[in-house]
């Protein structure tokens, strides 16, 4: 796709002996990588620094090529440094977007804050007070009193070289020469994902990345701006990063084991999900004559109101072509439905009152050029009260770039639309 930058999919088998460098780094880990005989293939979907390469891991069946894999890649990173802000997340995932004892995302994520500030505002500057003689400006009377010596003429004193007082740019200043280096080796590894363009010139790292980080952190005590202070705390995550990069036991990923609460959040977003505003209505099962109450809690993924109809959805990261939701997911949402529609709690039927339509489907990932795709209906034969539950294929791309950019999508409406029409 691009030279120095390897892709692959998640589930996807290769040979290993392709990719031995991948296989020695990451042979002993299964939570990254399985096994089997001369093949592997990833159980994460993300981005790893290999030998100082990037390495790019698609979710599982999405398809990308070689005109779209930029855009394809700059989607994945923004919907990871997007989902990682989410709230929750399982201590082993965690591991893997925010970083452990063993895995450090430092050189992926300051890299990409680092570049975006160049992009915006350029180099660290560093100004200097000087003077000279051979410049105009302000004069230093008191400099060019006490050290020059000036033509007396017509018993007046003349100073033909005064001292002039100025503002310099120091370009050799450390910071900045060490902000160079890392913005050169950052644009090297993660220019080409972020349309990075700026810095035609590799500038060389002025001391070792130890007393680079020593000189960033002392610098960073002495600094007040706030621009300023993030570019120092990134640069310093990034060479802290580095300097561990060459142990067997270092790892650098930004990556989820688990692609499909990502797509939970993407289709979350994309169908403005208002759970918050309606969850308070969902019956909840309890026991009875028991040594206490215990709810058995009902959490719908998706519930949202659109004029006089309410709309019960559950995304599922699946390829229907090999496999659609199973027994378990169909009882979970015939069972919302059904409870939610006869449910004779005064609050319930209140907020519904206004609802003359409920819908219920699946979403799944579709990773064709189409936007929206229906795929059919699971409903239970000769049994009444149990309505269907509709499925769609919704496009990958399109739905992880809006939840990316926090855009409002068309896709909700167009399923809105489709299912009026059903």
């Amino acid at each position: 796709m691009l030279e120095g930058v390897r892709v692959f999919t998640e589930g996807y088998w290769y040979l290993k002996k392709e990719h031995e460098d991948i296989i020695d780094l990451f042979e002993k880990n299964s939570a990254v990588l399985a096994i089997n005989g001369l093949h592997f293939s990833f159980r994460i979907t993300g981005f790893l620094i290999c030998n100082n390469n990037p390495v790019v891991i698609f979710p599982k069946n999405f398809v990308t090529c070689e005109t779209c894999f930029k855009t394809d890649a700059s989607i994945l990173l923004r919907t990871l440094l997007r989902y990682r802000m989410e709230k929750i997340h399982p201590e082993d995932e965690s591991a893997f977007l925010n970083g452990n004892e063993s895995n450090s995302n430092g050189r992926i994520i300051s890299a990409i804050m680092l570049l975006n500030d160049y992009q915006n505002y350029g180099f660290l500057k560093r100004v200097e007070k000087i003077k000279t003689t051979r410049s105009n400006g302000n004069i230093d009377w008191n400099a060019t009193i006490n050290k020059t010596i000036p033509i007396i003429n017509h018993n007046r004193p003349i100073y033909v070289e005064p001292i002039i007082k100025k503002t310099a740019y120091n370009a050799n200043h450390i910071v900045i020469q060490i902000h160079k280096a890392v913005i050169s080796e950052c644009a090297e590894l993660w220019g080409w994902i972020t349309g990075f363009s700026g810095v035609s010139v590799s500038f060389s790292m002025p001391c070792s990345a130890e007393d680079a980080v020593r000189i960033l952190t002392k610098e960073l005590t002495i600094t007040y701006a706030n621009r300023e202070i993030n570019v120092l705390r990134n640069m310093i995550a990034y060479l802290k990063c580095k300097i561990g990069k060459n142990t067997q036991e270092h790892i650098e990923m930004l990556a989820t084991p688990y692609f499909y609460y990502t797509w939970e959040y993407i289709c979350s977003h994309v169908f403005e999900n208002q759970y918050g505003v309606w969850s308070s209505i969902l019956p909840q099962p309890a026991w009875k004559e028991t040594s206490g109450k215990y709810n058995i809690s009902q959490r719908p993924d998706i519930l949202f109101a659109h004029r006089d109809c309410f709309y019960i959805l559950d995304a599922k990261y699946y390829d229907y072509n090999k496999s659609l939701p199973g027994w378990q997911d169909a009882v979970k949402q015939l069972f919302y439905q059904y409870t939610i529609e006869n449910s004779k709690a005064p609050p319930t039927v209140r907020a519904l009152s206004s609802v003359n339509y409920l819908y219920n489907a699946f979403i799944l990932p579709e990773n064709t050029e189409t936007e929206i795709k229906y795929l059919g209906y699971v409903e239970v034969d000769n049994v009444s009260g149990l309505n269907k539950i509709h499925a769609f294929a919704m496009n990958t791309r399109t739905a992880m770039e809006a939840y990316a950019g926090g855009l409002k999508s068309k896709l909700k409406f167009e399923v809105i639309e489709r299912l009026k029409a059903l």
